[in-house]
């Protein structure tokens, strides 16, 4: 348009991508939250319009010889539920990546411990290594962290993720929620796309910037 030149692939592509989450984000957050400011975002348009990631907090790479394993739940008022996960090494090579629709799911607690029970899973079958989970959920991670029984409504979820970590070593790791992109976007697509799906050894198109974006941090100075 007006004489303009046609924007490279890679540009448009990064535009689509952040136009698709700010849908995302849209959905899974109330009209009030976004206008008070509350809303936290997986992508945005930076300052200088070049449609780059946001500057965030890096994400932490397991030590060699270690996987990381990056869980998250997605919930709605309107009952709609999904998990993501995935599993990169040292280098932030994926080993894989899923989403799961989750049905009849009754909260965003409930949400936060299946991703973490499905990424489990998932990790058990697809690497032998010892694993670094992590979450932004504190809540989830205490229960998990707790010796005693759960005798909660979630109680048999927490006895089958205490069951899944005794199989391996595992370091549990609380994230920041900019440390959790991935992951976050990745319950979002469960939630909103209501399918499961898993890819190995890479990840779906939509989240490759921020796949990038974790591998080579963008550091404010």
């Amino acid at each position: 348009m007006h004489a303009k030149s046609i924007p490279p692939t890679k540009v448009t592509k990064r535009f689509l991508c952040s136009s698709f989450d700010s849908l995302f984000q849209i959905r899974q957050q109330s009209i009030t939250e976004i206008f008070k400011g509350k809303s936290p975002c997986v992508t945005a348009v930076s300052p200088a319009g070049d449609n780059s990631l946001p500057i965030s907090a890096p994400w932490p790479k397991p030590a060699p010889g270690w996987v990381a394993l990056s869980v998250d739940g997605s919930f709605h008022e309107d009952g709609s539920a999904g998990s993501g996960m995935v599993l990169r090494n040292h280098d932030g090579v994926v080993i894989f990546s899923a989403y799961r629709h989750l049905f009849h799911c009754n909260d965003a607690l409930e949400a936060e411990i299946s991703a973490l029970m499905e990424g489990l899973k998932l990790a058990h079958q697809w690497s032998d290594d010892p694993i670094v989970i992590q979450s932004d959920s504190a809540l989830a991670l205490a229960a998990v962290r707790d010796k005693t029984c759960n005798r909660s409504v979630h109680g048999h979820l927490y006895e089958e993720v205490k069951r899944l970590i005794n199989l391996r070593d595992v370091i549990l790791v609380k994230l920041k929620r900019d440390q959790n992109r991935v992951a976050h976007s990745l319950a979002n697509l469960g939630r909103i796309g209501g399918s499961t799906a898993c890819w190995v050894h890479h990840s779906p198109d939509c989240i490759t910037e921020l796949m990038l974006a974790d591998c080579n941090p963008m550091i404010e100075e």
